[in-house]
């Protein structure tokens, strides 16, 4: 609509309410003074009457404050530190040392998959490789075989580079060893328990638990063969 004098416009709603009828306004077309009046009443509402169109950046606001709170909950509540098991021994702990209290001590820290959170869970287990003080403990890195010190007696542990594929045997399970000689000669084979096995760039080193008659059988070729881990088949 086109524009309108608003300097008048309160008589106008005056008049509206009854009162007497002057200015500018009383001399408009009647037409137009109901124009003037229903524009200025639908200006009225637009201010008095909330509108989303009008709001919607303080509700914008409040639901990013809602779920501000909300992310603050979750991240409370998922990261709060928890108990873990850590190496308390100065220096550290061998591979292969039966877990006791006194090698362990509580540490707090974020949670994590796979660490243990009590001494019972770990208490007589096998290490199974160096741990320095203050290491937190994870179940790859201990023992989880029943009787695994009966297992292990009498058994002498030795740590022999080997060749392996993209699959690793699996962990304190017997599986071949293999021993092939660069030079001509018989290679030889057995079965051994396979506790731990790490890997350096391209190299592998594998720890396995022979007997004395194992070692003293292949302890004339190591150095100068070729090594392997393979599964038994049963």
């Amino acid at each position: 609509m086109k524009e309108h004098d608003w300097s008048e416009i309160d008589r106008w709603l005056k008049d509206h309410a009854g009162g007497p009828l002057e200015g500018p306004v009383a001399q408009m077309d009647p037409a137009k003074r109901q124009e003037l009046l229903q524009y200025a009443i639908a200006e009225a509402q637009k201010i008095t009457k909330p509108s989303w169109a009008v709001h919607w950046p303080d509700f914008v606001m409040i639901l990013a404050l809602v779920v501000f709170i909300g992310l603050a909950i979750w991240q409370h509540v998922a990261f709060a530190p928890v108990t873990q098991m850590a190496i308390a021994t100065p220096g550290g702990l061998a591979a292969f040392h039966v877990l006791s209290d006194a090698d362990l001590v509580e540490h707090k820290g974020p949670p994590e998959s796979g660490v243990p959170t009590s001494k019972d869970a770990v208490r007589g287990r096998y290490l199974l490789q160096y741990l320095k003080q203050g290491s937190v403990l994870h179940d790859t890195q201990v023992s989880t075989s029943s009787g695994w010190d009966a297992r292990l007696k009498d058994l002498i542990i030795l740590d022999l580079p080997v060749r392996l594929g993209q699959t690793e045997p699996p962990r304190e399970t017997s599986v071949m060893l293999v021993v092939s000689p660069h030079a001509e000669g018989a290679a030889w084979s057995g079965a051994v328990i396979l506790l731990a096995i790490r890997r350096s760039g391209n190299s592998a080193w594998a720890s396995v638990a022979l007997t004395k008659e194992q070692l003293d059988s292949v302890k004339g070729l190591l150095g100068e063969s070729d090594i392997y881990l393979g599964r038994i088949e049963y």
